[in-house]
């Protein structure tokens, strides 16, 4: 069953966005790290992609028997772990399609894109990677394994320390006060409860 939510989140929330992408705007949104890249842009995107090539592999593992989950799961359990992993798919491709023609998969430093705050985005500032990180947790509960609770931690620190290191670093200097200001009154990955608007 992991396998096959996988499956769907690769259809749905990579594919399938990178198609319509494509469609409304002529650019597949994908920037990949080169030569002349940032050593913390490709020790992220390297660890990240290492990450999702050993969780497929798991998941392969997973259903042809060759790996056993470390704890044994019920009917009750699978279903939760559908359920949450639908909703991360849910809450990614909501937030992909709230990023409208500013999505992208990696950052070109020469590249201006629009500063995204609206719906699902007034609130978290990173809905995608949040979306990620439900679906790798419903991952978890469908194959409860060692491997994969270190595969998915790898790659939840490679979008750490892309996103602290490598997205907002480049925000900030691309939008400047307009984004301090949104960091202010958002949450990276869960909203900012906290945040007390100014007084006029």
């Amino acid at each position: 069953m992991a396998l096959m939510v996988l499956l769907l989140f690769l259809l749905v929330a990579v594919v399938g966005r990178i198609a319509m992408q494509y469609r409304i705007s002529g650019d597949h949104g994908i920037r990949p790290v080169k030569k002349t890249s940032t050593k913390i842009a490709i020790i992220s995107s390297s660890l990240l992609i290492v990450s999702f090539i050993s969780i497929f592999i798991l998941t392969v593992l997973d259903i042809t028997g060759m790996l056993k989950p470390f704890i044994e799961h019920n009917q009750l359990t699978t279903i939760a772990g559908i359920v949450i992993s639908l909703t991360g798919i849910t809450l990614t491709v909501t937030s992909q399609y709230q990023m409208g023609k500013a999505w992208r998969i990696g950052v070109d430093e020469s590249e201006k894109t629009e500063l995204v705050t609206n719906g699902i985005y007034s609130l978290i500032r990173n809905p995608i990677y949040s979306g990620v990180f439900i679906f790798g947790f419903g991952l978890l509960v469908l194959f409860p394994n060692p491997y994969m609770l270190i595969s998915l931690a790898i790659a939840y620190f490679s979008i750490e320390i892309h996103v602290r290191y490598v997205e907002e670093p480049y925000l900030l200097r691309l939008h400047g006060e307009a984004f301090k200001e949104y960091v202010n009154k958002s949450g990276r990955y869960l909203p900012n409860f906290n945040h007390e608007p100014k007084k006029p």
